[in-house]
C-alpha cells in the first residue's frame, strides 16, 4: 500500500510541474502536430539542452488546419482524409510516424 501511495505522489508532483511549464508554454515532452519549439538563448534544461518555448508550427499547422476542414466542413471520412495525405506527398508526417505514410491512427492521433 505504501509503494502505491508514493506512485500516486510522484505523479501528482510530475503532472504539477508539466502543468506548470505548459502554462508557461515551454516544451516539456513530445510536441504535438501543429507546434514546434523555439529555442530560447540563454536557458538550458536539466540535461543541458536549450530551453525552448512553445510556438505554433507555421508548416504543419496548416495541415492541421485542412484536416479539421476536411473533417467538419467537408464531412469526410478519416479514410478519405488518410488518403488525400497520402496523395500529396508534400506534407510533412508527424515525427513519430512508424509507417512512413498517414493511417487512419496517426490522423486520429491529430485531432
Amino acid at each position: 500500500m505504501m509503494d502505491e501511495f508514493v506512485v500516486g505522489t510522484y505523479a501528482d508532483n510530475i503532472r504539477a510541474a508539466h502543468e506548470g511549464l505548459l502554462e508557461k508554454r515551454l516544451v516539456f515532452g513530445t510536441i504535438s502536430y501543429g507546434y514546434t519549439g523555439e529555442p530560447i538563448d540563454g536557458e538550458t534544461t536539466r540535461r543541458g539542452r536549450p530551453r525552448r518555448r512553445l510556438i505554433i508550427d507555421p508548416v504543419t499547422s496548416t495541415v492541421v488546419g485542412q484536416i479539421f476542414v476536411w473533417y467538419v466542413v467537408d464531412r469526410l471520412a478519416i479514410d478519405e482524409i488518410t488518403r488525400h495525405l497520402n496523395d500529396q506527398p508534400s506534407i510533412p508526417l508527424p515525427p513519430r510516424c512508424m509507417s512512413g505514410m498517414w493511417t487512419r491512427g496517426v490522423v486520429r492521433g491529430i485531432s
